[in-house]
């Protein structure tokens, strides 16, 4: 249910399978979602609408994304967060220092919407558990791939369980791992014969 609180997201993208897909998503995160396809009609928005933050393509018809931004700094209006989304390369320096972010087409999904959650003020119930799904496989990820410091610490076991993964942890530094040795380990230890080898 969409509120006055509801943060507000501007869409600001010429392609429409593109702009449908982002306004989708946002959606279904539960922001109010206003789509424009050009940076006249997203200026127009942005100074009669409280918006909380844009997604911008910088190759639109007309007004492009760069030049918006530029009018917008010369009016000296107050910007809400900028995600520039934007197969445009190389971009420009002054773009980035604009933009709090800058996603190239093709772009993942989750790559998109870290972006805005991490922007936006208030999060939405849904779009928050979303932050601790995308952490927890980040984490798994990185657990994932191989250390070339060794094996797992006690701190990536944490992280492991929080992702849904196992490792088996390193002993603490100091203190010595305790063997754990087959029941055939033992009877041969018992009867004075060595272990077998693992």
């Amino acid at each position: 249910m969409l509120t006055s609180n509801t943060p507000v997201v501007l869409v600001v993208e010429d392609d429409p399978p593109v702009r449908g897909l982002l306004s989708d998503v946002l959606a279904d995160e539960g922001y109010q979602v206003v789509a424009v396809h050009d940076g006249q009609a997203a200026l127009k928005v942005i100074e009669s609408l409280r918006v909380d933050l844009v997604t911008l393509d910088l190759d639109l018809p007309g007004l492009s994304g760069s030049e918006l931004l530029e009018v917008l700094r010369k009016r000296k209006a107050k910007l809400p967060p900028v995600v520039v989304v934007t197969s445009t390369k190389p971009i420009q320096r002054h773009i980035k220092q604009m933009a709090q972010s800058v996603i190239t087409k093709p772009f993942d999904i989750d790559e998109l919407l870290f972006a805005v959650l991490d922007l936006l003020p208030g999060r939405m119930p849904r779009a928050e558990a979303k932050v601790h799904q995308m952490a927890a496989r980040e984490a798994a990820e990185e657990l994932s791939t191989t250390s070339p410091n060794g094996p797992a610490t006690r701190g990536d076991a944490s992280l492991a369980r929080a992702a849904g993964e196992t490792v088996e942890a390193t002993p603490e530094p100091g203190r010595p791992r305790s063997p754990r040795r087959s029941q055939a380990d033992r009877d041969g230890a018992d009867n004075g014969q060595p272990p077998t080898a693992r």
